[in-house]
């Protein structure tokens, strides 16, 4: 079970990955692919090879929530869906195409003529995109939020702090831009934290600025003064909008009463107080003519106003975030599918994918792959032709909302009730409720780790009357009562079943008093004793800690980005990988311990010798994995990404990517080009051109219908 390592959060929303890498990289090793994967096989088809067809792009939507949505004068959208999306999407808002899918974070604006894109991640850099190409045109020193002026002339963000000097504020400084050259036209220093919002006013004379440290500011940009402080004392500022004559400010919040102010600029005073949402308000939009004024909450609603009396005029479905048309003619909104709504109530949605992939596992015969996702749903695929075989919606069954936590043999899931106490496990080939397991004594369930075939699980929940401990305990599925128990100071998960199953590791990351400590330990069944592994020199939330289940090895992510292995029955340091460049969020060990897989932030899947360290093979995924799986064999990797899943075949090093949406599949051979789909999984298959317009050609989705199998 990884641990959770976050570097930072997007400045309202912890956003939630969505295309396949065209391309893999590999080095060599003992039974892993040691040539590159060969190109696209257009085969014998003229017809093909005269469309010069580039790469396979399935049109998937965002995955995750949608953090800001910009709209361009030319009728194209950019939309920006934070650290857990991992991605930036251009859009037709005519059509509904998908016309660019770029790796960017958190932040994104579009050109009014709807050319380039610019990217701004919380940590930096700012990137200019080629929207045709998806080329990098330049990079800025600067982070985000970003803004663009309503003529494209002038972009804004926060200065890099790097770039600070004398006794100026590393952080809260805002940069204007000049987009004909890039060059700076200025930084405007008064924040005390880093900024969270940025508003132009329509001629650009105005800017906006929302910070951590509880006030928005507006600076004239002609003169280069601060022209108005708006303190917030103890208010968590969240969304920020000025009026395009910019003598109205908008200002909601993040914590508290769900409202949102209008304050008159010229007078600094309060003009009035919205109020109808029931939480937090996450986007805020002025219309161009200034007269209305759109917030998007995160109760699933965004609400117009009428600004001269503050009158709710409409409520949409659909919350998140919100932004009007240069011509106020569209409102584009939304969480996850973004809608657009034009003057006579037509509507026209940008897709989405049907979830976020959580974790992927193998049945225990290597034959199947089983994925579970965000909206309950739990999907059965043929793990060699890459076919959907099952797809089971839990809520049909009338289980509570929860977690969907599979079984390591693939057969057995429970699901941890986000509220309750009472654990439901039901057989994943028939789609049956086997019996219930109920914690009696406690109200909440922190996490369930089940055992291979499911016949024991382990329970997390926070101990009663003893601050932020935790309390264990192991159950017996079929008598459903407990085997063992225990209680642990601080916080702890369980990182799974080990030694056969008479064994389970637990990962340690505090104590009661709060302080930050890393423990590891090794419940033993028979004993109940937890016997500790000791480990040096790592910090806690350094990056994830995995046991492998058959062999006494410990992998664990440290804070210079490489894996440091150690053997645990002799605390014994071992091998230490190197080559990632960012934060490792998942290490995994294959069945029987020989291989080890990591996957980082910095965008790589990376298989390992353990016992040597040796790389043996690099996949540049583009976007960050979730989970890591390996099949019982160690033959195939399954690497889990919001969405989607990809199978890599080590022998050979051939990966395949495969897709749920509506009531389709799609699943496509990364390598060949080719694929295989069914029902409306078949309208996420399009191709480019040379010219970049995308292709939806019946004959030749026909021509590249059918795969080889692994």
């Amino acid at each position: 079970m990884p641990q959770t390592v976050r570097r930072h959060v997007a400045p309202f929303l912890a956003m939630s990955l969505a295309l396949c890498a065209p391309s893999v990289a590999y080095a060599a090793g003992p039974e892993v692919a040691r040539a590159l994967a060969p190109e696209v096989d257009l085969g014998k088809n003229k017809k093909l090879r005269k469309r010069a067809l580039q790469a396979f792009a399935p049109q998937v939507g965002h995955t995750r929530h949608v953090y800001q949505i910009h709209l361009s004068a030319s009728g194209r959208a950019v939309t920006a869906s934070g650290i857990d999306d991992g991605t930036v999407k251009v859009w037709d808002t005519a059509s509904g195409d998908l016309l660019r899918t770029l790796a960017a974070e958190d932040h994104a604006v579009i050109s009014p003529d709807g050319s380039w894109v610019a990217t701004g991640d919380a940590d930096g850099p700012v990137i200019v995109w080629d929207v045709a190409t998806g080329a990098k045109l330049v990079t800025l020193a600067g982070h985000g939020p970003l803004a663009l002026s309503a003529d494209g002339a002038v972009l804004a963000g926060e200065a890099d702090p790097a770039d600070a000097t004398g006794d100026s504020s590393p952080e809260g400084r805002a940069r204007l831009w000049s987009t004909s050259d890039w060059t700076q036209l200025g930084t405007f220093e008064g924040h005390r934290d880093p900024i969270t919002g940025l508003s132009f006013s329509a001629d650009a004379r105005f800017l906006a600025t929302s910070s951590y440290d509880s006030s928005v500011k507006i600076w004239d940009l002609k003169s280069g003064e601060l022209a108005r402080t708006f303190q917030r004392e103890n208010r968590d500022i969240g969304a920020i909008a000025l009026s395009p004559d910019a003598e109205r400010l908008a200002i909601s919040y993040r914590e508290g009463a769900p409202v949102t102010e209008i304050w008159d600029v010229s007078a600094s005073s309060l003009e009035r107080t919205l109020e109808g949402h029931t939480r937090a308000v996450s986007g805020l939009a002025f219309s161009p003519d200034g007269a209305r004024m759109a917030s998007a909450a995160l109760d699933d609603t965004t609400r117009i106003w009428n600004v001269a009396d503050g009158a709710l005029v409409e409520t949409l479905p659909g919350g998140g975030a919100v932004a009007y048309a240069p011509d106020g003619k569209t409102l584009a909104h939304g969480y996850q599918g973004i809608e657009l709504l034009n003057p006579d109530g037509e509507k026209t949605s940008l897709g989405a994918n049907d979830g976020s992939v959580f974790t992927t596992t193998f049945s225990a015969d290597g034959e199947r792959v089983v994925s579970t996702d965000i909206t309950g749903r739990v999907d059965v695929w043929d793990a060699s032709s890459g076919a959907l075989r099952r797809s089971l919606d839990l809520r049909g069954l009338g289980l509570p909302e929860g977690e969907v936590v599979i079984a390591p043999g693939g057969d057995v899931a429970a699901v941890r009730p986000f509220e309750g106490n009472t654990i439901t496990l039901f057989e994943l080939e028939k789609g049956a409720v086997t019996g219930t397991v109920t914690v009696e004594g406690y109200d909440t369930i922190r996490s369930v780790v089940l055992s291979a075939d499911g016949s024991e699980l382990v329970v997390e929940a926070p101990a009663a009357g003893r601050g932020d401990s935790t309390q264990l305990i192991w159950f017996d599925v079929a008598a459903g009562k407990p085997i063992i128990e225990a209680k642990v100071s601080g916080y702890l998960h369980v990182d799974g079943f080990i030694d056969g199953g008479k064994n389970v590791a637990l990962v340690s990351t505090g104590t009661s008093s709060g302080k930050s400590k890393l423990t590891l330990k090794v419940w033993e069944r028979e004993t109940g004793f937890q016997r500790p592994v000791k480990v040096k020199g790592i910090a806690p939330y350094s990056g994830d800690i995995s046991f492998a289940a058959a062999s006494p090895r410990v992998a664990l992510g440290d804070a210079d980005y490489s894996v440091k292995l150690y053997e645990r029955d002799t605390n014994a340091p071992g091998a230490v990988l190197k080559g990632h460049t960012d934060v490792v969020n998942i290490a995994e060990f294959s069945a029987d311990g020989s291989v080890v897989a990591t996957a980082s932030w910095d965008k790589t899947v990376r298989v390992w010798d353990p016992a040597s360290g040796e790389l043996l093979l690099t996949v540049p995924t583009r976007y960050k994995a979730q989970n890591l799986s390996f099949s019982p064999d160690g033959k195939t990797l399954a690497a889990a990404h919001s969405g989607w899943v990809r199978l890599i075949h080590l022998p050979t090093g051939r990966a395949r990517t495969l897709y749920r949406h509506g009531d389709g599949w799609l699943a496509h051979d990364d390598a060949s080009g080719r694929y295989d789909c069914k029902g409306q999984g078949c309208d996420l298959a399009a191709w480019r051109d040379q010219g970049g317009a995308i292709q939806r050609d019946a004959a030749i989705k026909k021509a590249l219908v059918g795969m080889k199998r692994f």
